[in-house]
């Protein structure tokens, strides 16, 4: 497999833990505090009264979403390229 397919998957890995933990942070704290909480553009929680029941809801952004994904997926891609160039080993010319 080729440095950049690797990077490539790192990327996608990597930015998708980082989407799931954040959405998930979110709901929690919106459950604990009972109150809202927004990641601009990307997510948003809160708590409305439904028959008299606390209920947590949430919207998405997925335009949002995709952007923040390609963006982190794209800095770690390149982050992992340069590691790799960083330790290639260099070949003197004869």
């Amino acid at each position: 497999m080729s440095n950049f397919a690797k990077a490539v998957i790192a990327g996608v890995l990597v930015d998708a833990s980082i989407l799931v933990i954040a959405l998930v942070a979110c709901i929690g704290y919106a459950w604990v505090s009972k109150d809202e909480v927004t990641i601009p553009g990307v997510f948003r929680a809160f708590f409305t009264t439904e028959n008299d029941l606390p209920a947590l809801n949430f919207e998405f952004n997925e335009i949002g979403m995709l952007v923040v994904f390609l963006a982190i997926a794209v800095l770690s891609i390149f982050g992992s390229l340069r590691g790799f160039r960083k330790r290639a080993p260099r070949v003197s010319p004869r």
